[in-house]
C-alpha cells in the first residue's frame, strides 16, 4: 500500500508542476474565463466533445468555470482552440 500511495503523490506532484508551467495555469479553485476563438469543424471527436462538455458550441462563446485538475485537462486538450484569461 505505501507505493501505491507514493506512486500517487509523485503523479500528482508531476501533475502539478506541468500545471504551474503551463501559461494559462491560474491556480487551484481560481475563476478561469475560456473562450473558443476556433472552430471546431474538422476536430478530432474527442476534442469537439471536450468543447461542448465546457459548454464552448460557438466561436467566441465564453464559460467562467473554477480551475481543478480536471477542467485544467480539458483545457490542455483544446488549448490550440481557446484562449483562457483570468476571470
Amino acid at each position: 500500500m505505501a507505493i501505491k500511495s507514493s506512486r500517487t503523490a509523485v503523479v500528482a506532484a508531476k501533475a502539478a508542476q506541468v500545471a504551474k508551467e503551463t501559461s494559462w495555469f491560474v491556480g487551484e479553485g481560481a475563476e478561469v474565463k475560456i473562450t473558443l476563438v476556433k472552430s471546431l469543424i474538422a476536430r478530432p471527436k474527442n476534442q469537439i466533445a471536450t468543447a461542448k462538455t465546457l459548454g464552448l458550441t460557438k466561436i467566441n462563446s465564453s464559460v467562467v468555470k473554477t480551475e481543478n485538475v480536471a477542467i485544467n485537462g480539458m483545457i490542455d486538450t483544446i488549448k490550440h482552440l481557446v484562449v483562457v484569461e483570468k476571470a
